[in-house]
């Protein structure tokens, strides 16, 4: 919350983050996981869009791992490389993303059900 006393409204105003406070440099929304609520008639904290990507690149993450554990490693490197082969090369479809998400939901649930007979 130290970060929105640099604007008055953190919702509208997106300079929320100053390295210090004599440095004339700001950031939009740099620092600011969550919003206050309140303004927007939420009585708590709102999620930025930040903290919804963290979240989800972490349930990424553990599908990824779960598909490799199963022995589908060739599988996820066909679906995610294609998807974001580089850190400078990446698909901007987000729908992109989604479909995947559920073919690798797809490996995992396969690769149980495999497993268990």
């Amino acid at each position: 919350m130290a970060f929105w006393r640099h604007v008055e409204d953190p919702w509208n105003d997106p300079k929320t983050y100053h390295p210090s406070d004599n440095d004339a440099v700001s950031y939009n929304g740099e620092g600011s996981l969550v919003y206050p609520g309140r303004a927007v008639g939420y009585d708590g904290i709102a999620p930025s869009l930040r903290l919804k990507a963290l979240r989800d690149s972490i349930d990424d993450y553990e599908y990824l791992v779960m598909a490799e554990k199963l022995g589908h490693r060739a599988d996820i490197e066909k679906l995610v490389i294609p998807l974001a082969g580089s850190w400078f090369q990446w698909d901007t479809d987000p729908a992109a993303y989604d479909q995947v998400r559920a073919q690798l939901a797809d490996i995992i649930l396969g690769g149980r059900n495999s497993a268990q007979k």
